[in-house]
């Protein structure tokens, strides 16, 4: 007789073969991606100018990316990239990012999610510090909202307190489901860690849709390259596996069973 763990292992084959099968979004279907290879696609991208400050084209050993110019004076002290696209919804966004400065006036970086063209980016964003010299967390990541009203307020209480290095790449991966947000990153090169290092969410729900996009603030430089929006899976990856690991034992078990 087969017992349950054979049981449980056949039904999670079962299901685990029939969404590769039958459902795509096992495997994240891609919404938007630019490598800035052939330069800024204005097809892709809305392209602000703040004070002759603006996001342009930039080349390193052959890969092209984008990065920033500093600005003049005080006037609107982000300058900003946003895609054309203004109606992602449910997604997991991808890039990598270099910071290039720090300190007074040349640091904060934001990430907008569900973002509007206005010059002050109504909609979600992430904001993320490399070293500002004032307040207890003079690195951080968080989260906040751009609400309709024109106020700002953080999401949660989540700050996560990191050190960043200058010049080095890293790969950032947000993912942002109903009014959900997780967010990971690692250095180029390294693995992907399994765990997400900050969540919140919006209990307010401000917004359902809208653009993704960077901004800069004043006199920062930020480099950004591969930037990839894709459908977030219904089977998440490492559910994937294990269904598919206690599948390959129950079925290994059922065999054996009926050989012998």
């Amino acid at each position: 007789m087969i017992n349950w763990i054979s049981r449980v292992g056949y039904v999670f084959s079962f299901v685990f073969i029939f969404l590769v099968l039958f459902n795509q979004y096992v495997y994240a279907d891609i919404l938007f991606f630019d490598n800035f290879n052939t330069g800024i696609d204005t097809t892709k991208w809305y392209l602000e100018t703040v004070n002759g400050a603006r996001w342009i084209y930039a080349e390193e050993g052959g890969n092209g990316y984008i990065t920033t110019m500093p600005q003049g004076n005080w006037n609107n002290r982000y300058v900003d990239i946003l895609s054309q696209k203004d109606d992602f919804s449910d997604f997991i966004l991808s890039y990598d990012i270099r910071f290039r400065s720090s300190s007074w006036h040349r640091d904060w970086r934001n990430v907008y999610l569900r973002g509007d063209i206005s010059s002050n980016v109504y909609g979600y964003g992430m904001y993320v510090g490399v070293n500002v010299p004032v307040g207890p967390h003079p690195h951080i990541v968080q989260f906040a909202v751009h609400k309709p009203d024109g106020s700002t307020a953080s999401l949660g209480d989540g700050i996560y307190d990191k050190s960043w290095d200058l010049n080095q790449w890293y790969r950032f991966k947000i993912y942002l489901v109903n009014n959900n947000f997780k967010v990971k990153w690692w250095e180029q090169g390294a693995l992907e860690p399994i765990e997400w290092f900050l969540e919140t969410s919006d209990p307010d729900k401000f917004y359902s849709k809208g653009r993704i996009g960077f901004g800069n603030y004043w006199r920062g430089v930020t480099d950004i390259d591969n930037v990839k929006v894709e459908t977030p899976d219904v089977v998440p990856e490492p559910m994937s596996l294990l269904m598919f690991g206690i599948g390959i034992i129950g079925m290994w078990r059922i065999r054996r069973m009926v050989v012998v």
